[in-house]
């Protein structure tokens, strides 16, 4: 059957692999804490206002992060995604650190399929 044989295992890669953890990682963790807190923070405008401050740090995972912060299950993940692509600010603002997460992403993921 051909089902599962779309993408070789050995071509699938995790976002700890880019962010130095051994922990579970999301795409939202390639970036800072702060970026993504601003990302969110312009995502959900005039609804939340988090500070890096309201995190558990004890937690890995951001998204579980802010989810205990705001006392939700889940939140709309689409719209931080939103704000980023919409708020020139925030772009420009990405640091070395995130900047060189998705560069080493990027490069790992074109030399699997090229």
């Amino acid at each position: 059957m051909i089902f599962g044989k779309i993408i070789h295992k050995s071509k699938i890669r995790f976002f700890d692999e880019f962010i130095g953890t051994h922990e579970k990682a999301d795409l939202e963790d390639m970036f800072t804490k702060n970026e993504y807190l601003s990302m969110f923070n312009a995502g959900f405008k005039g609804e939340y206002n988090l500070k890096i401050e309201n995190l558990n740090i004890e937690i890995n995972q951001v998204i579980i992060q802010i989810n205990k912060a705001i006392d939700r299950d889940r939140y709309n993940h689409y719209r931080p995604a939103a704000a980023l692509i919409k708020n020139n600010d925030i772009l420009q603002d990405l640091g070395e650190e995130t900047l060189k997460r998705f560069e080493d992403l990027f490069k790992e993921m074109n030399s699997l399929f090229s």
